[in-house]
C-alpha cells in the first residue's frame, strides 16, 4: 500500500510540473527512477552491513593469512628443534654455497663480464657467418651425394659396356 501511494504522490507532481503538456515516449517516468534507486540504495546498504561484518572480523582475518598461524597452533617448541635439527645439514649446504658466491662475487663485478654487451654486434655476425656456412655445406652435402650417385652410375655401365667388349672380344678370337 506504501509503493501504491508513493506512486500516486509521484504522479499528482508530475501532472503538477507538467500540466496539459504532452509526454512523449522519451519521457522517463520519476517512479521508475524513484524505485531504481531505492533498489541500487538497498543493495548497497546490504552490501555495506556486509562489509561492516568483515571489517569487524579483519584482525581474525588476517590472523589467518598469517603463514606462521597453524605452526603457532601445532607445533610445540620441541617439535620446532627436532625439524631444525633435521634440516641443520641443508643449512649447512646452502650457508656453504652463500659463501661460495660471496668469494665469486668479484669475478661477476669484472670489466670482463661488464664488457660482454659490446660484443654482442659481433656475436650476431658470427651467428650469422656461421649459419650461412652451415646452409652451404648443405648444399656442398647433396652436391656430393648427387656426384657420388652419378659416378656410381658411370662405373656401373662402364663396368656392363666391358663385360660385353670382352665378350665379343672372346667369339671373334674362339672364331679364328
Amino acid at each position: 500500500m506504501g509503493e501504491e501511494n508513493l506512486e500516486g504522490r509521484v504522479s499528482a507532481l508530475e501532472d503538477k510540473i507538467f500540466g496539459d503538456l504532452d509526454k512523449n515516449e522519451q519521457y522517463t517516468k520519476a517512479t521508475d527512477v524513484i524505485l531504481g534507486f531505492n533498489s541500487r540504495m538497498g543493495n548497497v546498504l546490504g552490501d555495506y552491513e556486509r562489509a561492516v561484518m568483515i571489517m569487524k572480523r579483519l584482525e581474525e582475518l588476517e590472523s589467518y593469512l598469517d603463514p606462521l598461524y597453524g605452526e603457532q597452533l601445532a607445533a610445540t617448541p620441541a617439535a620446532l628443534v627436532s625439524e631444525l635439527l633435521a634440516t641443520e645439514g641443508q643449512l649447512a649446504q646452502v650457508s656453504q654455497q652463500l659463501d661460495k658466491v660471496r668469494q665469486l662475487a668479484p669475478l661477476l663485478d669484472s670489466e670482463h663480464i661488464k664488457g660482454a654487451g659490446e660484443l654482442r654486434g659481433r656475436l650476431e655476425a658470427v651467428s650469422e657467418r656461421h649459419l650461412s656456412q652451415a646452409q652451404r655445406l648443405t648444399e656442398l652435402q647433396a652436391a656430393g651425394q648427387r656426384l657420388a650417385h652419378a659416378y656410381a652410375q658411370a662405373v656401373a655401365t662402364l663396368g656392363v659396356s666391358l663385360l660385353q667388349l670382352e665378350e665379343r672380344v672372346a667369339r671373334v678370337e674362339a672364331a679364328n
